[in-house]
């Protein structure tokens, strides 16, 4: 979003919340309730009655795969599913093989800084005065985690520190297992520990069904804020 107020937006697709955002003339703006604007792009495919070539298709199907985690992030719409199925029909796809070779590739954690884990999908929430960030990273083998974690926890707090933030979280997600691994930094850790009481525990623990920033963390973390437990 760097640039932004420069920059001449002639069209906006997303299946994201809509910000604060304003742009020099009227514009086609296309905003849905699904897992993946690579679903509203598939579908503005066929009410124009064009088809989609085959490596589009690919395309397509793999940005939605990795966007509602191989459709099972509570994200995930039967919209998108069913979008998915056509998708993997065009490409001449298997969509369970694809899946394990997308999550698959370039997901060890070992190749990659503490900074670059941290700051590999990270996005920042403000609830009642509280300032922090919430980092996702999709792992194929969650074994790999004891290697870094020492240095990663590290390297979160000062992180923290150096951000001005009164808390960092990193979800580890395992789109084999369904389930996530979470990291917690800063001054105020008590809002992940009163909302997963499991993480007090110096270990890697492993929650089950929790994949989904949008739609399971930061609704429960923004309750426990609300309700001010300590």
């Amino acid at each position: 979003m760097e640039n932004i107020l420069e920059a001449q937006i002639l069209e906006i697709i997303d299946h994201h919340r809509i910000g604060d955002i304003q742009t020099s003339m009227p514009i086609n703006f296309r905003n849905q309730l699904v897992g993946s604007t690579s679903t509203i792009i598939a579908m503005m495919y066929k009410e124009q009655r064009v088809d989609i070539p085959s490596n589009i298709a690919g395309l397509l199907l793999g940005a939605m795969m990795s966007d509602t985690l191989n459709f099972n992030s509570p994200t995930t719409t039967p919209i998108d599913k069913e979008i998915g199925l056509e998708l993997a029909k065009i490409a001449n796809i298997d969509s369970e093989v694809f899946a394990k070779e997308l999550f698959s590739i370039g997901s060890s954690v070992l190749n990659r800084s503490p900074q670059e884990l941290i700051e590999y999908d990270i996005k920042e929430y403000v609830i009642s005065n509280y300032r922090f960030r919430l980092g996702q990273v999709n792992i194929y083998n969650l074994a790999e985690l004891e290697a870094i974690r020492t240095s990663l926890k590290l390297a979160m707090e000062e992180y923290c520190v150096e951000h001005k933030l009164d808390l960092l979280l990193m979800i580890f997600t395992s789109i084999e297992k369904n389930g996530s691994i979470m990291f917690v930094a800063g001054k105020e850790k008590w809002i992940v520990e009163e909302a997963y009481p499991t993480i007090l525990h110096d270990e890697d623990i492993f929650i089950e069904h929790v994949v989904s920033r949008k739609k399971q963390i930061i609704p429960r973390l923004s309750l426990v804020i609300e309700n001010g437990a300590r």
